[in-house]
């Protein structure tokens, strides 16, 4: 039987290795690059998160999170040919 808290995943960063300093004054950063399409929304003013989700036919929709109401107005409905729609979130704060 095994144990539902014990994880088989090999570790992240260098293994074996120091561990990767966070940019200076700043929070680590993931290693992965940006999509163009969740960057042209993250430059958004009031535009605080992205993430992707599935239509009821199984597409691609970019999923905008947003602090206040006042900001759908600047979202584009498209990027880059993939459907955008807007999520009012309110100022995430990260846990520390």
């Amino acid at each position: 039987m095994s144990n539902p808290d014990v994880f088989d995943d090999p570790p992240l960063g260098n293994p074996g290795g120091p561990a990767a300093a966070p940019p200076r004054g700043g929070i680590p950063q993931p290693q992965a690059q940006i999509p163009r399409a969740h960057a042209v929304l993250l430059a958004i003013p009031g535009v605080c998160g992205v993430g992707e989700i599935r239509d009821s036919q199984g597409g691609k929709v970019l999923e905008a999170y947003i602090e206040q109401a006042d900001t759908v107005a600047r979202v584009p409905r498209q990027v880059q040919g993939i459907p955008v729609q807007t999520r009012v979130v309110g100022k995430i704060i990260p846990r520390t």
